[in-house]
């Protein structure tokens, strides 16, 4: 989801006439490693990335810094380094938007999508993908399969990821996915993003 997230960042970015920096492409993905070709960072990675980039900023004078966050997985390791250096006093406010977990944007995914967009291999998320990059679908297939809705526990190994979601769908249905989906959502997480963003401009750095 690099390219959509870029896709979004870069929107909000001139629309707000703010710095967007370069995205960072690899995230956590452990439980998707019995996938072939997967590549995942781990935690500890993530929290000295997140860490090294944050302090570069405010080093450079950046008061107000905000990760624009496209997966899951990356969650935990955001937040507990955003956590881990105001435990340190290091000034700013430091903030984490996962774009997809916003409010107006879980709207329009439940009324393009009913109860069928599920957690990853998303329609929204390849709605975005149909959107930005749409001659990487040429000759991707559509069919139309089971969407299951497994009990699972959570986090799982790659093992049990692979067994409980063979084809690494979690309880989504992404053939449901078009162009003119990914065109509503992009347009409806910028301008989120951009309100969400305009709050946070607003707020005094203690």
């Amino acid at each position: 989801m690099a390219r959509a997230i870029t896709c979004k960042n870069n929107r909000v970015g001139k629309a707000m006439d703010v710095l967007v920096a370069p995205t960072l492409c690899y995230g956590i993905s452990p439980h998707h490693m019995a996938f072939k070709g997967t590549i995942t960072l781990g935690t500890d990675t993530l929290i000295a990335i997140i860490s090294d980039v944050t302090r570069s900023l405010v080093a450079h004078g950046f008061k107000r810094i905000v990760f624009i966050n496209g997966h899951g997985g990356n969650t935990n390791a955001v937040m507990a380094a955003l956590t881990r250096m105001k435990a340190e006093n290091l000034p700013g406010l430091f903030k984490l938007i996962s774009w997809y977990e916003l409010e107006e944007v879980e709207a329009v995914t439940k009324s393009l999508f009913k109860d069928q967009e599920g957690q990853h291999a998303t329609p929204g998320e390849v709605s975005i993908t149909r959107y930005v990059r749409p001659d990487e679908f040429d000759n991707k297939p559509t069919e139309v399969v089971p969407v299951d809705n497994p009990d699972y526990y959570w986090p799982l190994t790659p093992a049990e990821m692979r067994r409980v979601f063979p084809d690494g769908r979690m309880n989504s249905a992404p053939w449901l996915a078009s162009a003119d989906h990914g065109k509503i959502l992009v347009k409806t997480a910028v301008t989120a993003i951009q309100q969400q963003i305009e709050r946070l401009s607003e707020m005094e750095i203690y």
